[in-house]
């Protein structure tokens, strides 16, 4: 029986990191948006979270940054709000 070598590159993302599981990520995630208002600042909820689960804050704030929904940003230019039926006619 022979293993092949295969760089991490060509193994697909995400391929390396199976320390923790889907559901220990899910409810990491969630604990840090449980405890994020009883916190000054996100990252003192990410400690407190690591902490409390045994991992690194640095993970769990990755994580966090990943899965975070982008915040929708909204132009001061009101032209740019007008709907584009209105703005053509």
């Amino acid at each position: 029986m022979s293993l092949t070598f295969v760089p991490f590159f060509k193994q697909g993302w995400n391929t390396m990191n199976r320390k923790y599981s889907s559901e220990r990520r899910e409810r990491a995630l969630r604990m840090r948006a449980e405890t994020r208002l009883s916190h000054p600042t996100m990252m003192g909820a990410v400690r407190h979270v690591a902490g409390l689960l045994g991992m690194s804050p640095e993970t769990l704030r990755l994580w966090q940054r990943r899965y975070e929904v982008p915040v929708l940003r909204v132009p001061l230019d009101d032209d740019v709000l007008v709907p584009r039926s209105t703005r053509d006619a």
